[in-house]
């Protein structure tokens, strides 16, 4: 699949400095709570949003990462064995714009049909993309994966992981490739296997994006 779009973020994202390395954004293992480490990622993302919108340090420590993230709970309350659902999490993202004095508005899930052209947009005005792969309730239908690859010297995509019920952050898009922030790490996925994801094995308001423009 070959869209002839290319967008990425303009600025470095966010590395974490931890004792195996610099991290490519956050990571909900890091966290103090086991309901946390199971089940944050979309507090995660949110966090990495955040901070990258409010133009923060490229590298942070990460006691400071994680006491920031617990400073935020209230805005992101997580269900054991469900995480969050989109339409909170958009709501807290909202709720932490407004404190921060931050003009930006999010909004959770377009129509399938819109989600790449809205992911491109985002992307070229310098806002991460939170998305989603069968979040919460993702029991009422297939429990479909995404492949996750990782880049040989090469170049060349090797499949290393999947992802599910899930939140992760898009940082760029070429054609049909997607540049990832999960765990810490950076991934990539093929943005023709999320789509059919999202058409074909979940209901979209489980597998979606979250909008966030600038306010006019």
């Amino acid at each position: 699949m070959d869209t002839g779009s290319h967008f990425k973020l303009s600025k470095e994202y966010i590395h974490v400095d931890t004792p195996q390395g610099p991290s490519f954004g956050g990571d909900q293992g890091w966290l103090d709570r086991e309901k946390d480490r199971g089940y944050a990622c979309g507090p995660v993302a949110a966090h990495d949003l955040l901070l990258y919108l409010n133009k923060a340090a490229d590298h942070l420590n990460i006691d400071d990462y994680k006491s920031e993230i617990k400073k935020d709970r209230f805005l992101f309350p997580v269900i054991n064995h469900f995480g969050i659902d989109g339409l909170r999490l958009s709501l807290g993202i909202n709720i932490a714009f407004l404190l921060r004095k931050m003009p930006y508005r999010a909004r959770w899930g377009v129509l399938p049909c819109r989600m790449r052209r809205i992911a491109d947009e985002m992307l070229k005005n310098d806002i991460p993309v939170i998305f989603s792969i069968n979040t919460f309730f993702s029991f009422l239908k297939n429990h479909k994966t995404l492949k996750l690859y990782s880049r040989t010297s090469g170049g060349d995509l090797v499949p290393v992981s999947h992802a599910s019920s899930h939140y992760m952050m898009l940082t760029a898009l070429n054609d049909d490739i997607m540049t990832l922030s999960s765990w810490g790490r950076k991934y990539y996925a093929r943005w023709s296997e999320y789509e059919d994801l999202v058409r074909h094995h979940s209901f979209f308001l489980f597998s979606n994006i979250c909008y966030v423009r600038k306010k006019k």
